[in-house]
C-alpha cells in the first residue's frame, strides 16, 4: 500500500497576557503561510480564525512569517507553547485543500471549518510524533537564538544605543559560528554512528 506523501511545516504559537488572545502560524515547506487567531490561550477550529496565503517561493514565505512573528512580538505577544517551535508534517491532500482556499481571495483567503479542524488535527498529530522531542528540542534552541534578535531590534526600535547594539550583533556573530559548528559535529557523528551500526547489522545477518 502506497503511502501518501506529506510536507513539512514549522508552527510557532504566541501568546498575548494582556490581550489574552492566541496566535498560531504555520510555515509550509512549499510556501505556504497559514495565520490563526483569536481568544484565550488554546487554539482550536471552532473559535479561532484561520487564514492561509500561498507564495511564490519558500523564502518570500519564510520572510513573510518571520515579520509576522517580529510584529506580534512587538504587540506583546511572546512565544507560549512547549517545545516553543513544532516541525511537523501534514498529508499532501490537505496542503493541497489549503492551498486551492488561499486561492480564492486577493492576499489571503479564510479557511472554512472543516479545513480548520483537518489543520489542527494534523499540528496535534504532530506533537506525538516519536521524532519530536528530539527535533523540537533542537529547533528550540534555534528558537531561542532567533528570540535574542528579535529582543535586541525591539531595544534598538524604543532606543537602545545603536552602538552597543553593534557589539552586541559582534557577539551573536561568535555563537552562531559555534552553532555551526556543532551542527557540522552532530551531523559528522550521527552518519558514523549510522554505518557503524549498519556495518554491525549486516555482519549479524551473515553470521
Amino acid at each position: 500500500m502506497q503511502t501518501e506523501p506529506r510536507r513539512v511545516f514549522t508552527a510557532w504559537h504566541l501568546h498575548s497576557p494582556k490581550k489574552m488572545a492566541s496566535y498560531v502560524i504555520f510555515l509550509g515547506e512549499t510556501g505556504l503561510v497559514i495565520r490563526c487567531w483569536g481568544p484565550g490561550r488554546a487554539p482550536g477550529p471552532t473559535h479561532f480564525q484561520v487564514a492561509a496565503r500561498e507564495f511564490s517561493s519558500f523564502i518570500d514565505a519564510q520572510d513573510f512569517a518571520m515579520k509576522d512573528l517580529y510584529g506580534k512580538r512587538s504587540k506583546g505577544y511572546r512565544v507560549f507553547d512547549t517545545p516553543v517551535v513544532l516541525r511537523f508534517t501534514m498529508k499532501s491532500s490537505l496542503v493541497n485543500r489549503l492551498t486551492t482556499v488561499s486561492h480564492q481571495a486577493p492576499g489571503e483567503s479564510l479557511v472554512p471549518l472543516g479545513l480548520r479542524r483537518e489543520l489542527f488535527a494534523a499540528w496535534n498529530e504532530g506533537k506525538y510524533d516519536p521524532a519530536a522531542g528530539l527535533r523540537n528540542a533542537v529547533l528550540t534552541h534555534y528558537t531561542a537564538f532567533l528570540d535574542r534578535i528579535y529582543t535586541l531590534m525591539e531595544d534598538v526600535n524604543v532606543g537602545r544605543n545603536p552602538t552597543s547594539a553593534l557589539t552586541y550583533v559582534t557577539t551573536l556573530d561568535d555563537a552562531w559560528r559555534d552553532i555551526e559548528d556543532a551542527h557540522s559535529l552532530a551531523k559528522s557523528a550521527l552518519d558514523t554512528a549510522r554505518q557503524m551500526i549498519a556495518s554491525r547489522a549486516l555482519g549479524s545477518s551473515t553470521a
